[in-house]
């Protein structure tokens, strides 16, 4: 009640939003409750302090020096950084963030070869059809549970390299910097409120651009997105030996593939809606594996800090699986019997070298407390140490620390 969202989306210029069914819907009511309570004191001062703080902050990298020296210092409180951004990078992340598909258009065109986006369509469908497979065989899931999830993973559409291009339809003019970086975020905003009375579009990217060294699974239309960023060296080449660019590459894409059954994604039918598909035994199976990496994720620490093993779940889940399932992809697409003992150590190998890493300390302990993802390291060894055919790989000795006793999943896969 003390946040009038009325008169707020109107001075935004999205009269329509809930007028027809008089509701939004939130992801945390909680904090919205906080929200009004705070809107009800009367201490307004401290309310325009803050905003006033904020609009700072958010434009401060578009600012005078002023700004940016005290952009600075916040940033170095929260997060150790000593520096400011060079400014040939400032500039390139700029043009980046808005008008991402016009760096893309130069970086396609330069750096993303067609045989790369066949390797990486082909190393998903083996994926896919290892997952398929794998589903059949799980003996936790009932019947009718595994034909649907099955559904869903038939109906998850692939997009690799980039995406429908953008027409930016907004002023950039010459000399006037705040102004265009203020003109592109009306314009997303614009767009955003836009698309709300449209029909969904499933091919749409959203915020990943083809530069982007990463990839993405969306479980509102139950699509996979694999920037051409990813596709590049040292994570892929088509000079690589098949063992490199599945342990690498091959386990993120299986990783965004395992996101549609996480414990988030799985509460999302094979359209992207939100219902429950699951018996009510499943839920309770699933639970029961799931509970295990909780447990063994809470165990890792960072300077005395543990993991959050419930925070990290969806994360660690797809980690797990994205391993397991690229893995076996890997010994049916090379044939098993002509796989060595090397191969195998490449493999794992390269899934190490794909998160090596270096972070301050103040940087490394924010994420402990707000990244849903594992440290790297974390992401490296855990999965690594519960998977059987790593540690045949290695020849690691029993209880070892990368080859414990006890194992989630009994080492064939921690949930999937």
């Amino acid at each position: 009640p003390g946040v009038n969202f009325p008169s707020i989306l109107k001075q935004m210029g999205a009269v329509g939003i809930g007028a027809k069914t008089d509701n939004i819907l939130s992801k945390d009511d909680g904090f919205l409750r906080g929200l009004s309570q705070i809107m009800n004191v009367p201490t307004f001062w401290a309310h325009k302090a803050y905003l006033r703080f904020k609009v700072a902050y958010g434009l401060g990298s578009d600012l005078s020096n002023d700004f940016l020296k005290q952009g600075l210092q916040v940033g170095h409180i929260l997060t150790g950084v000593v520096h400011q951004t060079p400014r040939w990078r400032k500039c390139y992340d700029s043009t980046k963030s808005n008008l991402p598909d016009e760096v893309a258009k130069l970086f396609v065109a330069r750096h993303l070869p067609k045989k790369n986006i066949d390797s990486a369509e082909t190393m998903l469908q083996n994926i896919r059809n290892v997952f398929k497979n794998e589903m059949t065989e799980e003996t936790w899931m009932q019947p009718g549970t595994q034909r649907l999830a099955q559904q869903k993973l038939d109906n998850m559409f692939i997009q690799v390299g980039h995406g429908k291009w953008q027409d930016y339809d907004f002023q950039v003019t010459e000399h006037a910097y705040l102004n265009n970086t203020n003109n592109a975020k009306q314009w997303i905003i614009r767009r955003a409120l836009e698309r709300l009375s449209k029909p969904v579009d499933r091919e749409r990217w959203g915020s990943m651009d083809p530069t982007q060294v990463d990839g993405s699974y969306a479980r509102q239309v139950n699509g996979i997105f694999v920037p051409g960023g990813l596709l590049q060296e040292p994570f892929f080449s088509s000079t690589f030996p098949s063992s490199r660019n599945y342990g690498s590459v091959g386990s993120v894409l299986g990783h965004e593939m395992t996101h549609g059954f996480d414990d988030v994604g799985r509460r999302y039918d094979m359209n992207g809606r939100m219902h429950n598909w699951w018996t009510t035994q499943d839920v309770s199976a699933f639970k029961d594996r799931a509970q295990c990496l909780v447990t063994l994720y809470d165990g890792f620490e960072v300077d005395g800090e543990h993991v959050n093993g419930k925070m990290t779940l969806a994360e660690n889940i797809a980690d797990n699986g994205g391993v397991k399932l690229s893995y076996q992809a890997w010994l049916k697409d090379a044939g098993e019997d002509d796989v060595t003992d090397a191969d195998k150590q490449l493999f794992f190998l390269s899934w190490g070298q794909t998160w090596c890493s270096v972070q301050r300390k103040r940087t490394a302990k924010l994420a402990l407390m707000n990244d849903v993802h594992s440290p790297d390291r974390a992401r490296v060894n855990l999965p690594l140490s519960q998977y059987e055919p790593f540690a045949e790989a290695y020849s690691c000795p029993d209880s070892y620390t990368m080859n414990p006793r006890q194992k989630c999943g009994n080492g064939d896969g921690a949930v999937w």
